[in-house]
């Protein structure tokens, strides 16, 4: 069944009294001989009969298109909502009213729209006739992040053959979506720690080196692993030469997001930044997904299965920025949030390649010691700090007090 019929108590109450009426005219005819009165009668049942039959075909052949399909926009794009309706019958819809709800997330524009307090719903005239189709198209703006599904689908015209309307109301579930990502929050200092050259992020200060890019030599220290002299330069300058690499950063990043604030010893609540930390790792991603460094993501958002919190894996390129956006505009704005030790432990315990660490979002003394321990199996961690002006990319000190938002 694609459309449930409702119709009104005033529809059953109009029938009630067409059936009484004809007992009361049977019985009259009968009492009285009234041969009129059966004509009369014959007429409401014919009447009667062609309602019935009426009400039994409304909507079979009725089809809204209705196919997957989500729409990816940014806060301030522009864009169009559509329906489509087909009469596959005969029989026409007429003087209608096209109805449905979405959240608050786009703004509808049109004139019938009526704001509540978390919904808005639209109401738009329609008419589809016979063998005939009919569209609603209606220009939108994303506002903000999240995801906008259309509910409550009804369609309400006047029934031809009484007094009273008849509501269609969609039964399945509408799978055209509108996917609003986060806003682009700029996190200065990005370049300064990431500059490209083949393929590897070179920095002055790293412990990790670029075995195949030699720049120089210097002199041999007692520290120095063998396999780093230079025998070449050794022979020629006569005393051991040791050869220097470029220093650069490991070619992958761990991105860990914090979306909690720390309240007392055990109590996690929601930060009240959490989408501006939402927005700051979009454009983390974006930057990386511009400069081909692989990237993923951890976020204490709990959710379930058996890894109780998101963990978007490792990847590159276009395809993976689209999933990690789409990831974030489904965060609800009220997740459950897990504390932030329990995902750095599972940090800890599971990270053996090198990487780079971007901690995003809160950092209270409790979670310093934890950074702290990570930095001795991941020596290169930075943190997103807010300033004056927004937000700046920093390194990892054991001196740092502040929280990161």
């Amino acid at each position: 069944m694609i459309w449930q019929k409702e119709k009104g108590i005033e529809n059953r109450q109009n029938l009630d009294y067409m059936i009484l009426a004809m007992i009361v005219f049977f019985l009259i005819a009968i009492i009285f001989n009234q041969a009129l009165l059966f004509a009369v009668i014959g007429m409401m049942l014919g009447y009667l009969t062609l309602v019935k039959i009426y009400d039994h075909h409304i909507g079979q052949k009725l089809h809204l298109k209705n196919e997957r399909t989500s729409i990816r926009l940014f806060p301030g794009d522009e864009a169009t909502l559509t329906f489509e309706l087909h009469n596959k019958s005969i029989i026409p819809y007429v003087n209608g009213d096209f109805t449905f709800q979405t959240d608050k997330n786009m703004r509808i524009i049109y004139d019938q729209v009526h704001l509540h307090k978390r919904e808005q719903s639209v109401r738009i005239p329609l008419s589809v006739l016979g063998k005939k189709k009919g569209t609603i198209t209606l220009p939108i703006m994303a506002l903000e992040r999240g995801t906008i599904k259309i509910k409550n689908i009804q369609y309400t015209f006047p029934n031809l053959f009484s007094f009273v309307s008849t509501t269609l109301r969609y039964v399945p579930y509408y799978h055209t979506e509108y996917v609003i990502f986060p806003d682009l929050l700029e996190v200065q200092g990005l370049r300064q720690y990431f500059q490209q050259k083949s393929g590897d992020q070179r920095v002055l200060v790293s412990p990790y080196e670029d075995t195949l890019s030699p720049y120089g030599t210097r002199d041999y220290h007692f520290s120095d692993p063998f396999h780093k002299i230079s025998w070449k330069a050794s022979a020629k300058l006569q005393t051991l030469q040791t050869t220097v690499f470029d220093r650069v950063l490991s070619q992958s990043l761990l991105i860990i997001v914090n979306i909690g604030s720390q309240h007392g010893a055990n109590m996690t609540h929601i930060h009240p930044d959490m989408e501006k930390l939402l927005s700051y790792t979009a454009y983390i991603c974006r930057y990386a997904s511009e400069t081909d460094i692989p990237y993923e993501i951890m976020m204490n958002v709990r959710k379930p299965g058996r890894t109780p919190y998101i963990h978007m894996p490792e990847g590159t390129g276009k395809n993976h920025y689209v999933r990690i956006l789409e990831m974030l505009a489904r965060i609800p704005h009220q997740p459950l949030v897990i504390p932030i030790n329990h995902l750095l432990y599972q940090v800890m315990q599971t990270l053996s390649e090198p990487k780079t660490v971007i901690v995003i979002g809160e950092i209270s003394p409790m979670i310093q010691e934890l950074i702290d321990q990570l930095q001795h199996v991941q020596p290169h961690i930075l943190h997103v700090e807010r300033t004056t002006e927004g937000a700046m990319l920093r390194q990892w000190t054991k001196a740092v007090t502040t929280y990161g938002t």
